[in-house]
């Protein structure tokens, strides 16, 4: 019988793999989770000469499972020890933001900023700005993190807290996406006209009205 040796890299995480022999009759040889007490970075079966394949039924926590493709070990006895390095993606989900008015009109032109919490201070991650959809999209890891609007949209005012605040962890839904929809007020400005007897700006006039009308023709 062989010994074969899986290593896993990263010491504070604990995946679960499957193992089967190809031949037949196919049948399954050992199934088995890394724990603490094994220093967390690798454990040992053993095994008849032959091929086998090995298949990652959990990943690691804040990782992603590496299901398509299973990986191939053949034990020989020309090996006393067979070693397997495994390498897994970070697990990832969208952050969308989507930017209107009031009225529910999606704005163009906000810019955010992403930032990652999890430490004393926050970092920051990227910026984004919304489309003509009113949308952008961020990809985080597993992580805590905020998001600041850093520019608003033309004709609104910048909101200075947070727009998002939120984690992504061993909790979060599978394909869960976090989704937030952010609301900006519009810019207002105050208008002062001064009537006056034309050539003699000291006189002021009583009486007169004036309409205000804007580029889409609203008149008030």
């Amino acid at each position: 019988r062989l010994l074969g040796t899986f290593c896993y890299t990263n010491q504070a995480v604990f995946p679960v793999y499957f193992v089967v022999r190809l031949s037949q009759p196919a049948k399954s040889i050992n199934y088995w989770k890394l724990q603490p007490e094994m220093t967390g970075i690798e454990a040992q079966w053993s095994g008849d000469s032959g091929e086998y394949k090995l298949y990652e039924l959990e990943a690691p926590v804040g990782y992603e499972v590496q299901a398509d493709t299973p990986i191939l070990v053949k034990l020989t006895h020309a090996e006393e020890e067979l070693r397997v390095d495994i390498g897994n993606e970070r697990a990832r989900r969208v952050v969308r933001l989507i930017k209107e008015d009031p009225d529910g009109v999606k704005l163009i032109g906000a810019e955010f900023a992403l930032y990652n919490t999890d430490g004393s201070a926050p970092v920051f991650m990227e910026k984004g700005t919304t489309g003509s959809d009113g949308i952008v999209e961020f990809q985080v890891t597993f992580g805590s993190y905020q998001i600041f609007e850093t520019a608003a949209p033309v004709g609104h005012e910048r909101i200075q807290e947070p727009v998002a605040t939120f984690t992504f962890d061993e909790n979060t839904k599978e394909e869960e996406t976090f989704t937030f929809t952010v609301i900006n007020e519009k810019t207002r400005y105050a208008l002062e006209v001064y009537k006056h007897e034309k050539g003699n700006p000291a006189k002021g006039l009583q009486g007169a009205q004036f309409a205000v009308t804007n580029s889409l023709g609203f008149t008030k």
